[in-house]
């Protein structure tokens, strides 16, 4: 479902589970002119957890990488 990224990541217990990339969409068709909530809550959520971003690896999303993982050098 369009937009519901950030719905999705609330739930997800990251002291339980590993996971070393996440994807987010960072165009959406709900959020016209660059504003979107969801989106700028999916980053944080995923920032809080320890990830970091990377804007221009992955057409219209953002690659999400955890410091530690085995992925770290891109």
């Amino acid at each position: 479902m369009e937009g519901a990224e950030a719905v999705v990541l609330s739930t997800v217990d990251f002291s339980k589970i590993h996971v070393d990339i996440w994807m987010v969409e960072s165009i959406n068709n709900f959020c016209p002119g660059g504003n979107c909530s969801s989106r700028e809550e999916s980053h944080a959520i995923l920032q809080r957890a320890g990830y970091v971003g990377f804007v221009d690896v992955v057409f219209a999303s953002t690659l999400f990488v955890k410091p530690k993982s085995k992925y770290w050098k891109i």
